[in-house]
């Protein structure tokens, strides 16, 4: 589901091409970085009539609160019931979690949390992986 509450079908798109994108929830600082780092991306999705599809396991009210004023090309989906995380297989894994301290993770956190607009907390899973198809 949209944040604006349309359903999206991915029957819907078939014949286009897709990239599906999973994040943790909105207030995790280096999903914030990984997302803004896809934006940078737009011109080039639209220019392959790319349709981006980003998942959130945020509620939809810190969804549109995240959004707010913005009109990004991506489509943005809510989902705090996690079923889409579970049928694409996206793992939770504290060990990946732990290990990421040692790849830059910090950093990255520091990075995300400049580019926010808006404070958010935690509305999600600390160890959930992300994923991209």
């Amino acid at each position: 589901m949209r944040i604006h509450g349309n359903i999206i079908n991915l029957k819907d798109l078939n014949g286009k091409k897709v990239f599906l994108t999973f994040y943790r929830n909105v207030g995790c600082p280096v999903c914030n970085l990984r997302f803004h780092q896809l934006l940078q991306l737009e011109e080039q999705f639209r220019a392959h009539d790319i349709v981006v599809l980003a998942v959130y396991e945020s509620n939809t009210s810190n969804l549109k609160r995240y959004v707010d004023g913005e009109n990004y090309y991506t489509v943005m989906i809510g989902n705090p019931d996690f079923d889409l995380y579970e049928k694409y297989g996206i793992e939770r894994s504290t060990i990946k979690l732990l290990s990421s301290i040692y790849k830059g993770v910090i950093g990255k956190a520091e990075r995300g949390k400049k580019l926010f607009k808006h404070k958010f907390d935690q509305d999600g899973h600390a160890n959930l992986m992300g994923g991209n198809f």
